[in-house]
């Protein structure tokens, strides 16, 4: 198991959460235009850290390749070198 990749997709579920949340937010009715506002800077600041933490799983999955299916002596591997590749 690896535990860096357990951290990273702890981190990235908890950023993506507070994105969701964020957004979910912007719907709901009365809102004054000043919140509006201050509401849609922190949707952007969590969608940074959403992207950010993505970023990183992916990064730490590309170059270790961690996962079940390679045989590298520590855990099980498949190539995965293609993840969120566009």
């Amino acid at each position: 198991m690896c535990t860096v990749r357990h951290r990273l997709a702890d981190g990235f579920a908890i950023s993506a959460r507070r994105y969701s949340e964020a957004a979910a937010g912007l719907g709901r009715p009365g809102i004054l235009q000043h919140d509006l506002m201050r509401q849609f800077g922190e949707l952007q600041e969590a969608m940074r850290h959403s992207e950010a933490a993505f970023m990183a799983l992916r990064n730490h999955i590309n170059e270790h390749q961690c996962g079940p299916g390679y045989s590298n002596g520590r855990e099980g591997r498949i190539p995965i070198n293609s993840i969120g590749a566009d």
